[in-house]
């Protein structure tokens, strides 16, 4: 799916500078670590090594769901039957707030990072942190 017709399709605001260099760009479906912003998406396999616990309570996913608020909204696309999450997370350092079981390829949406698609499997949605002074949370 290009950038452009997923922004039409769930008519979720993307800041046109970033539509206008990447509308045209096919959104390629990862399976490996992503970043987009302050938030990382990791295989669950590769998080339950690093202290995040396999959830056992989940939700099914049927309309647009915010993963993560801050200044712009991370924004899960996925239709019913595509996705199921949980944030009933129990993370070592707190920095997971859902984990997805993507069935078939979900996208998420960003103003100003534009799209990245997931591949099925199991994946741990987590916030980054910066240290300068102190630890604080990155928001973008």
């Amino acid at each position: 799916m290009l950038l452009a017709e997923l922004a039409e399709k769930t008519r979720i605001d993307i800041y046109p500078h970033v539509l206008d260099a990447w509308a045209d760009a096919e959104i390629p479906i990862s399976d490996g670590l992503v970043a987009q912003g302050d938030v990382m998406f990791i295989p669950m396999r590769l998080a339950v090594e690093n202290g995040v616990d396999e959830p056992v309570t989940w939700e099914p996913v049927t309309k647009e769901t915010s993963l993560v608020e801050g200044v712009h909204a991370h924004v899960l696309v996925a239709g019913p039957g595509d996705c199921r999450i949980s944030r009933q997370v129990t993370d070592s350092e707190a920095l997971t707030v859902a984990v997805l079981d993507v069935a078939r390829p979900v996208h998420v949406l960003h103003a100003e990072h534009g799209a990245v698609a997931l591949a099925p499997g199991k994946w741990a949605v987590r916030r980054t942190r910066e240290q300068a002074d102190m630890i604080r949370m990155v928001e973008d």
